[in-house]
């Protein structure tokens, strides 16, 4: 995501730290730091989707994102037949994942100014308090967790081609 101000000292050390853990979960495929985040493609999605550790301005946040409408909308679609309620299924994958930082705030989704369809939750850490040692394991356990909850939802499985 662009930012207009630069994050604090702190925040871009969590962003490290989060980073070598990402790299290492057996969960990722590949994981960068592109500026104020931390993007991964996860095993088993469709290489559209990334899952990503977000500092900014207004928080730190845990995204689902991706360049793709149809990808998103399939989600949603999904998510309006079977009337289940992605808010809970992010928390209930992340809690079992070992996230211990408090209730996210509802997911916020939309087109964000890099042009990404994505699905925010901004969580109770702020870009001040975030600290390296304390939060870059729950963080990185957190976005594995996400991906539970977003792995069979809509298109995000690739297709067998051997089909």
């Amino acid at each position: 995501m662009t930012m207009t101000t630069a994050i604090p000292a702190n925040a871009d050390a969590f962003l490290n730290e989060a980073l070598k853990l990402c790299q290492a979960h057996e969960r990722f495929d590949t994981a960068q730091r592109v500026g104020d985040l931390v993007t991964c493609h996860a095993h088993g999605t469709v290489d559209e989707a990334q899952f990503c550790i977000e500092v900014d301005d207004d928080g730190v946040w845990l995204t689902w994102a991706s360049l793709d409408r149809y990808l998103s909308q399939s989600i949603e679609a999904e998510l309006m037949f079977t009337g289940d309620d992605l808010d809970d299924m992010v928390d209930e994958e992340i809690v079992d994942a070992g996230w211990e930082l408090g209730k996210l705030a509802p997911n916020a989704h939309h087109r964000d100014e890099d042009m990404r369809f994505v699905f925010r939750w901004k969580t109770a850490i702020t870009p001040d308090t975030v600290d390296a040692g304390a939060h870059a394991e729950p963080f990185a356990k957190a976005l594995a967790g996400m991906v539970e909850a977003f792995a069979e939802l809509g298109d995000m499985a690739p297709e067998d081609d051997d089909d």
